[in-house]
């Protein structure tokens, strides 16, 4: 019972304080990516009688910018540093998603990723110098740590090295990013502790803190209360930030693959900063439109994809048979 009681009492503080590091600037300070997929399907489409709807409602919102290689593929972190700047000279500030960990994808849905640990050790290195000293909210490899505790073909221990070198360098070359370790979401895995032992083997205390939901559908609620959970398992209070793209209607589909393109999805709320707490802040991680993979409604779209079938069903909730 006094174990109970204590849980109750570090969830209810956990869950509802604001991180004390800097995240009080004001609404609509993120940078939107004016090279999205959403913005390249409107400027090429744009006689479809749907091209100003995702225009406004996808298109012309902030969210995140992923990077990452496609195996031997040779990388240039060159855009990296482009985008950064741009945001910057727009006063504003970048969302960045590093994807390119090594064995990146126990699904199989998303090719790429470094080829190596060799290869993942100097890409991301690259990548946290060309941010340098300059603004950027970073979100760190999407499914990296939860695949390691649950993926049966992932060398665990090569991970762990490579997640605790990858948020020490982010640490030390990105100075001025605010840097989020992705750590699942509301209910994957489903032993917050463990979530919680390999958020402090990879170093959490050096950066900002975690991040939730990314790509998925959980109700925003459900994923500052799995925060509270991490952070009481984790003894102190980390901040987070919660991808709410597609996360407006919740979990629509309760089938085994329902993080793919599941029926029923719907907008969720924009990218702000939320000084009032719980979260750090919301964010579109994941860019509406943009294919999980083929499967559910996006079924023949390749991961990546953008669709204006997708898109036009996440702004309108209509879904064809």
């Amino acid at each position: 019972m006094k174990i109970s009681i204590l849980l109750l009492i570090f969830l209810s503080v956990f869950a509802g304080e604001s991180h004390s590091n800097d995240t009080s600037q004001a609404v609509n300070e993120f940078y939107t990516d004016p090279g999205s997929n959403a913005y390249k399907w409107v400027g090429l489409n744009g006689g479809s009688a749907n091209a100003e709807t995702i225009k406004t409602y996808i298109a012309e919102q902030a969210g995140g910018k992923w990077y990452g290689t496609q195996h031997d593929q040779p990388w240039d972190v060159q855009p990296v540093g482009e985008y950064v700047s741009d945001a910057a000279a727009a006063g504003q500030i970048p969302i960045v998603v590093a994807y390119n960990m090594y064995q990146r994808d126990c699904g199989g849905e998303s090719n790429g990723g470094a080829s190596s640990k060799q290869s993942y050790k100097a890409w991301i290195d690259d990548f946290a110098s060309a941010i340098g000293d300059r603004k950027a909210l970073v979100v760190l490899e999407p499914d990296a740590l939860t695949q390691y505790l649950v993926c049966g073909n992932i060398d665990k221990p090569a991970r762990q090295e490579l997640l605790a070198y990858a948020v020490n360098s982010l640490a030390t070359k990105a100075t001025n990013a605010q840097v989020y370790l992705d750590a699942g979401n509301a209910e994957w895995p489903g032993d917050a502790s463990s979530i919680a032992a390999a958020l402090q083997e990879a170093g959490v205390d050096k950066i900002d803190g975690f991040a939730l939901n990314v790509s998925n559908h959980y109700e925003t609620y459900k994923s500052y209360d799995r925060a509270g959970t991490i952070n009481y398992f984790l003894g102190t209070r980390a901040g987070y930030v919660v991808d709410t793209s597609r996360n407006g209607a919740g979990k629509t589909d309760t089938s085994e693959n329902n993080w793919c393109n599941p029926r029923g999805a719907r907008l969720g709320k924009h990218s702000r900063y939320t000084p009032e707490g719980p979260a750090d802040a919301v964010l579109w991680l994941k860019v509406p439109g943009d294919s999980d993979g083929s499967c559910n409604y996006g079924e023949g779209i390749p991961a990546g994809q953008f669709s204006e079938k997708l898109a036009m069903a996440l702004i309108t909730g209509e879904y064809d048979e």
